[in-house]
């Protein structure tokens, strides 16, 4: 009895890989063998902004494109499939761009429970929420014809550039606007609204339908913001009005805008001399944060720091001996933090990095890279002629990761979108490691019958392949095994996910045919 060629191979790839480090490219379900993809739009320069994932497991990689680095104010999205196809149906073969929009510059980009995308934009100076719906046409129900527009605050004297878009649990939609309201000192502050699901500013959010952050002494920006059960975290970074220096701010706040007295100091956490606002995460009771200098932050729910985790709960790490800046951070299930960051490890330009962490802050040796002069528990997703960067991540329920940015691949000053797809051995989502433990899956690989052993009352069974589409559910049986004879599987990887009372596990398997 032998075994497929192509399945020893992928067999010898997925042990070596599971002892050599944590993580790696999908080499073999992502269309292009790298593990990754450029996206050059009409020949234009593109800059990915968001990844984002809908309701049956596609991905929409949301960014700018225009006909210059200086002139990317329109808005690009590409729908495409884990597996790195693109959708059938979502716009033009998988693409939605701005034709019948009008936008100075494009801040951000969410999406709702229901797949409508949300996408926060400048234009005459007012900030102009608009929603497409699931294909990427025009929301005409929402707003006024798909637009809703908040004129500049009262106090504005100038736009600081950018804003933040982030959809709640019941699809209502928090839009940030940062802007300059004094120019002697020149300092910067945040207006917060509330928009309801057809496009109408709630007025009983903050005061007036405005919640303002004003931390007074200091110029900031809100950077992120984070909805944790009823209450949302609003991350901002800045510096002092006066003299030199960094500052963060993270307040909490209920949904409708009031303050919460009980975290931090009047429901503000102030870290002084470190600017961690580039991204927050939060898993539990655990809150991390990552910004300028590549600092990241870890705190507890009520905004006091993490002892293990650095002084004060904040770690600094010069990886590259360069301008290493934090740019996204994820708390796998595990505890162990995800960090992507800028760096230079070429001659010129920025590079793309990724680091995991330990729970105590130390870098995880196994995440390593074996082709690039980084450490080890950092890895290079450096890519093209120069100037590239990765800017955000999203981590499935299955361990794998997606990350978008930017690479220069066609001359010096132009750029495409990259799409990165990497598995992360440890990344799957578990309760905990003892739920991991108490049920084990065999044979593996397996050609008809997956038996399971568990120790926990599973409620259901569910099989999924690498694309996160979900191909069989059932109940356990007495006999405690999968039929998977009538799913027609080809040879290949393929995920187990067990939901017991105590929370779910996952765990990959091989099919093939002994």
């Amino acid at each position: 009895m032998f075994l497929n060629y192509n399945v020893v191979k992928l067999l010898f790839m997925l042990l070596f890989t599971a002892v050599a480090t944590a993580q790696t490219y999908d080499t073999v379900n992502f269309q292009n063998p790298t593990g990754r993809q450029n996206i050059d739009y009409n020949n234009e320069m593109q800059k990915g902004m968001r990844v984002l994932k809908r309701t049956d497991g596609s991905l929409i990689v949301a960014g700018r494109t225009g006909s210059s680095s200086n002139i990317m104010n329109d808005f690009l999205l590409i729908c495409v499939h884990q597996d790195g196809t693109r959708c059938s149906d979502f716009g033009m073969n998988g693409v939605q761009d701005d034709s019948g929009f009008f936008t100075s510059a494009i801040y951000d980009y969410a999406i709702q429970n229901d797949d409508k995308i949300i996408i926060s934009s400048n234009f005459n100076s007012d900030l102009n929420v608009i929603r497409l719906n699931s294909d990427g046409s025009r929301d005409v129900s929402y707003g006024n014809n798909g637009i809703v527009t908040i004129p500049t605050p009262s106090d504005a004297i100038g736009s600081a550039g950018n804003g933040k878009i982030f959809t709640l649990n019941n699809d209502k939609v928090i839009a940030v606007r940062n802007y300059s309201f004094s120019i002697s000192p020149y300092r910067y502050k945040t207006a917060v609204y509330k928009i309801n699901t057809t496009g109408v500013v709630d007025n009983s959010f903050g005061t007036s339908g405005m919640l303002s952050l004003d931390y007074r002494g200091f110029s900031t920006f809100c950077n992120d913001l984070f909805q944790s059960g009823t209450s949302l975290h609003l991350l901002s970074g800045g510096i002092p009005s006066a003299g030199t220096g960094r500052v963060t701010h993270l307040q909490k706040i209920d949904l409708n805008g009031v303050p919460d007295s009980t975290f931090g100091m009047n429901s503000i956490l102030k870290i002084s001399n470190v600017n961690l606002s580039a991204a927050i995460d939060i898993k539990g009771s655990t809150i991390a944060l990552c910004g300028l200098g590549l600092t990241v932050g870890l705190f507890d729910s009520t905004g006091s720091p993490i002892s293990s985790f650095g002084a004060e709960g904040v770690e600094v790490y010069n990886i590259t001996n360069a301008q290493d800046s934090g740019r996204d951070i994820i708390i796998q299930p595990d505890g162990k933090l995800l960090v992507l960051f800028r760096g230079r490890i070429g001659t010129v330009g920025e590079d793309g990095l990724l680091m995991r962490l330990l729970a105590d802050g130390n870098l995880d040796s196994s995440f390593n890279d074996a082709i690039s002069s980084t450490p080890p528990g950092v890895f290079s997703m450096s890519v093209g002629l120069g100037n590239n960067s990765q800017d955000d991540m999203l981590l499935t329920d299955d361990g794998t990761l997606f990350v978008t940015g930017y690479a220069n691949f066609f001359n010096p000053t132009g750029f495409d979108i990259i799409i990165s797809k990497l598995l992360i051995l440890d990344g799957t989502l578990s309760t905990t490691d003892v739920l991991r433990n108490k049920i084990r899956i065999y044979p593996n690989p397996v050609n008809d019958r997956l038996h399971y052993e568990s120790m926990e009352d599973i409620s259901k069974i569910n099989v999924f392949d690498l694309t996160g589409r979900k191909l069989l559910t059932s109940i356990p049986n007495q006999q405690q095994f999968i039929d998977l004879t009538s799913l027609d599987l080809e040879n290949g990887l393929f995920i187990v996910q067990f939901e017991t009372l105590n929370g779910l596990t996952a765990m990959r398997f091989l099919k093939s045919n002994l």
